[in-house]
């Protein structure tokens, strides 16, 4: 297939372009300021780049359709700014987003492509351990959970979910708005969780972390790839949401210590202290993920013990 992915410098765009080349499809790439940046990017035999900024989209609409003049068949979308702390409460560049994906949209229509792939987030059910404890709820929790969303990130997400499919429908494309959980492994952000706890136990030093008492839900960045490529070659469908995660889940501090074993050390080098509660609450974690096993076939590969050991090389 011709398959046109955005945010392929970005831990989850990388890895899934990665899987779709070796599974061996073809790939066109935008990339913002693309000369400046060429010389860090990943080359690949089918995969080609185009020099885009979402933020300009007349002339991202140009160089695409100039780059891809065979078309596409269809698009996988992880291209989203102001992922960090302070842009995900900034309703100004999640209006920004929403406006450049839905644009985005409606050029695969001029690509003649039939499915578009969006990387949604589990911040649109806005689940969090106090939202659980106050309205007794119980996971694991299916897409027909009604979302509300805390951050404006979230808040974004959803409302991409919400519009696009009205104007996939209107373009006579199907679109797959993937609801992702937590993705850990190499590229991983050095502040995750993972990351941090594991750059504990290499070290054998002590850590503090929050109290991790909310349930948690882990997925290895190659079954994340694995997942994309079995959601782009799927049967059609139908518009829908898709919970992309794992079937692993249990409290935070469970995963925490399993690190710690995985590695050798002792769990008593990790300590668990209360926290003041973050402006989107307490993320809680529990996917019910048997829409995108049905859908795909699709099982995790990597259980969390051995990816950690991939992660310390042991």
């Amino acid at each position: 297939m011709r398959i046109l992915l955005t945010g392929i410098t970005s831990f989850l765009g990388r890895a899934a372009a990665e899987a779709l080349l070796a599974a061996g499809h073809e790939v066109t790439a935008p990339v913002r300021g693309l000369e400046g940046r060429r010389s860090a990017l990943m080359t690949r035999e089918h995969l080609r780049y185009a020099d885009g900024d979402l933020s300009e989209p007349e002339a991202f609409r140009e160089r695409c359709l100039l780059a891809m003049p065979e078309g596409a068949d269809l698009c996988l979308h992880f291209g989203w700014g102001g992922v960090g702390v302070k842009g995900r409460m900034d309703p100004a560049i999640q209006a920004a987003n929403v406006n450049s994906t839905l644009r985005l949209m409606e050029l695969c229509g001029e690509l003649g492509a039939k499915r578009f792939l969006f990387s949604g987030s589990q911040a649109e059910y806005g689940m969090t351990l106090e939202r659980v404890q106050k309205e007794g709820l119980c996971g694991p929790f299916d897409e027909s959970v009604p979302c509300a969303p805390v951050s404006e990130y979230g808040k974004g997400k959803l409302k991409v979910f919400r519009e696009a499919g009205a104007l996939a429908e209107r373009l006579g494309i199907e679109y797959i708005h993937l609801r992702i959980f937590s993705v850990y492994g190499p590229g991983d952000h050095s502040t995750s969780l993972v990351e941090t706890v594991v750059k504990a136990a290499a070290e054998g030093k002590p850590q503090v972390l929050g109290p991790c008492r909310q349930d948690w839900n882990f997925l290895h960045i190659d079954d994340f790839a694995a997942a994309s490529v079995k959601l782009c070659e799927m049967p059609a469908a139908g518009s829908q949401a898709v919970n992309v995660g794992s079937q692993d889940t249990r409290p935070l501090r469970a995963f925490a210590e399993e690190i710690m074993e995985t590695a050798g050390r002792d769990r008593g080098l990790l300590t668990f202290e209360e926290r003041p509660v973050g402006p989107e609450g307490t993320p809680f974690l529990s996917p019910d993920t048997s829409r995108l096993t049905s859908l795909t076939g699709f099982a995790p590969a990597v259980r969390f013990a051995e990816g950690i050991r991939r992660r310390l090389h042991i």
